[in-house]
C-alpha cells in the first residue's frame, strides 16, 4: 500500500469515532499534562481512566488509542524512541499485551481488527512521570500493523499533510 490519507480514512467512521480521532489530529505534536488529557473531550475522559496502554471504547470492536508508559513491563520490547521523518510522519514499535489465553482475551484482537479495517488509532507517548507532573506527547493518529514474525505492532504516524507510508506485509495477522 502506498500513501493513505487520514481524512479519507475517517470519513466513513461513526461521528464519535471521527471526533476522537480528530482530537488526536488537532493536538498532534503537543505535549500535555495527563490531567489536561483526562479533562479533554477525547472519549469524554474515559481514555484517561484506563491504566493499560491500549484503549478500546466500551462496546466497540475497534481500538481508539495507544499510550506508551515509562517503566511499563513492555518497555524492553518497544522502540527506544519515536522515529520521525522530515514531513511530520513517524514510526514506533509497540509490543502486544501478554495474555496466556491469546489475542482475543486482550485488546490485541481489536487492535488487529482496527488494522484490518485501516481505522486510524491515536498515539501518545509519556515523556515525564511523577513525582513531577505527568506529561505526554501527542503524536497523533496512525495506522497499525501487527507482524507475526517479530510479535510486534508497528505504528505508522500520519505526516503533516495527512498521508502515511504504510507497509503491507503477508506476515501480518488477520482476525475475522
Amino acid at each position: 500500500m502506498n500513501n493513505l490519507n487520514f481524512f479519507n480514512l475517517v470519513k466513513n467512521l461513526d461521528r464519535d469515532h471521527q471526533d476522537n480521532l480528530n482530537w488526536f489530529w488537532e493536538n498532534k505534536g503537543i505535549t500535555m499534562k495527563w490531567s489536561d488529557i483526562r479533562d479533554s473531550s477525547v472519549t469524554n475522559g474515559n481514555f484517561a481512566r484506563v491504566l493499560k496502554g491500549i484503549y478500546r471504547p466500551a462496546g466497540k470492536e475497534y481500538v481508539l488509542a495507544i499510550k506508551n508508559l515509562i517503566g511499563s513491563e513492555y518497555n524492553s520490547r518497544e522502540s527506544e524512541d519515536v522515529y520521525k521523518d522530515d514531513r511530520g510522519g513517524w514510526y514506533f514499535e509497540y509490543p502486544p499485551e501478554i495474555n496466556e489465553r491469546g489475542f482475543n482475551a486482550t485488546n490485541n484482537g481489536p487492535l488487529i481488527k482496527s488494522s484490518n479495517m485501516l481505522a486510524p488509532v491515536g498515539f501518545i507517548y509519556q515523556v515525564q512521570k511523577k513525582p513531577n507532573t505527568v506529561l505526554y506527547k501527542i503524536y497523533g493518529p496512525c495506522l497499525v500493523r501487527y507482524q507475526d514474525q517479530t510479535d510486534i505492532f508497528q505504528l505508522y504516524g500520519f505526516n503533516d499533510q495527512g498521508d502515511v507510508r504504510f507497509l503491507d506485509s503477508s506476515t501480518s495477522k488477520k482476525l475475522s
